[in-house]
């Protein structure tokens, strides 16, 4: 927010992402989980109920290359 659009090369976001951890993973979703929650809270100031979810993943891409039966 206040900034100018930045642009990145595909390497820098590659190299960067890497350096991610565990650990700093976590604390990056509890923040943007967090940030959700507030915004969708019901009553100001009202405590907020922990959150039950449940998801589902599936592949979306397969690039497996196999070779035909011989």
């Amino acid at each position: 927010m206040g900034r100018g659009v930045q642009s990145f090369r595909h390497q820098t976001l590659r190299d960067n992402v890497a350096l991610l951890d565990d650990e700093l993973l976590r604390q990056i979703n509890a923040r943007i989980a967090a940030a959700g929650r507030a915004v969708f809270a019901k009553k100001d100031g009202a405590p907020l109920a922990a959150l039950e979810i449940k998801v589902d993943t599936y592949v979306l891409e397969n690039r497996c290359a196999f070779s035909p039966p011989t």
